[in-house]
């Protein structure tokens, strides 16, 4: 009889301690899960405080951002970049005309924070954080550039991101 109520008290255990487990996994992919996927970049608006605004957009600019379980990953490329990097190897990353970094990322209601842990330029290594809207046909990221960013002036940025699919991928 002690032996019958020792098993049951272990099944019992591991049962909650599976349905515990279950229950953080549906927490994690309830707060990643409604940003969590391909998207395809669209635009990039900078709006200095001072100076003229900048649009980076297709076809010019291309590429992706993949947001997974609290892990992001960014690449950008122009089409009219340098590609001779041996002979000419850009100065500086306006010439490179590429971007690319990594890293995790947290939603908190309608904020976005993106934390780089490896970047392509020196600058890209500072978190930062956007307004976060989302709908059926993408992603909307909304910042304001800091003040001590030396990659773009302070003023506000606007990033427009769709979800990729094979389509709109290989049109890329």
């Amino acid at each position: 009889m002690q032996t019958l109520t020792i098993k049951i008290i272990l099944i019992l255990a591991v049962v909650s301690c599976v349905d515990v487990f279950s229950s953080e996994m549906q927490t994690e992919k309830r707060r990643f899960g409604k940003v969590d996927g391909t998207y395809v970049f669209i635009s990039e608006t900078t709006v200095p405080e001072r100076g003229e605004r900048t649009i980076r957009e297709g076809p010019e600019w291309k590429g992706i951002y993949i947001f997974q379980d609290g892990v992001y990953s960014i690449s950008l490329i122009r089409e009219s970049r340098n590609d001779d990097w041996v002979a000419a190897f850009p100065k500086d990353y306006q010439a490179l005309g590429y971007e690319s970094e990594a890293g995790i990322y947290q939603v908190d209601g309608t904020h976005l924070k993106l934390e780089p842990k490896v970047s392509l330029h020196p600058f890209g290594y500072q978190a930062r954080e956007f307004i976060l809207q989302l709908d059926e046909d993408g992603m909307i990221l909304k910042s304001k550039t800091p003040t001590h960013s030396k990659r773009v002036p302070s003023g506000d940025i606007v990033i427009v991101l769709r979800p990729a699919t094979r389509n709109k991928f290989t049109s890329l």
